[in-house]
């Protein structure tokens, strides 16, 4: 939870130039990528945190099924890794965001006026599909790791 806040303090300090409201709407295409990279973090980064803690919960005390064994392995690879994951994912997100919106920005806005942010965009495609894998090896690890301890005798 205390990462939300830290992010929010780091992309939104008041002298940032080009400032962030300018890069979301004047940016283009592009600056919504770093609108959704920090919607995406807030909601899947900070609250899925917490479902999986009310799984883990409801596994171990409700049903009285305790996570032991090979399962234990499972759940903390699903916490790391997913984790890990969103957060690397969402920042490419941001960060292409704000240098593609703040480079389609007029010159007279201190960007360089281009059209499209497509050739600054187009590499981080990749870095951000293989941590989109992370964290989805994360999360099947935790549905593994739930099956798992239910079904064990």
């Amino acid at each position: 939870g205390l990462g939300a806040p830290a992010l929010t303090a780091l992309i939104a300090p008041p002298n940032i130039q080009p400032p962030l409201a300018r890069v979301m709407t004047n940016g283009g295409s592009a600056g919504t990528w770093l609108a959704l990279g920090y919607i995406l973090y807030i909601t899947i980064g900070v609250l899925a945190v917490g479902l999986t803690a009310l799984f883990y919960h409801h596994l171990e005390v409700v049903t009285n099924r305790p996570v032991r064994g090979f399962a234990n392995y499972l759940a903390g690879v699903h916490l790391i890794l997913m984790n890990v994951g969103v957060a690397a994912v969402c920042g490419i997100l941001m960060y292409g965001g704000y240098v593609g919106g703040a480079n389609m920005l007029p010159t007279s806005e201190g960007g360089l006026g281009l059209a499209q942010a497509i050739q600054l965009l187009d590499g981080l495609v990749g870095p951000a599909s293989y941590a989109l894998v992370v964290a989805a090896f994360g999360v099947l690890c935790g549905g593994l790791c739930f099956l798992v301890s239910y079904f064990k005798k």
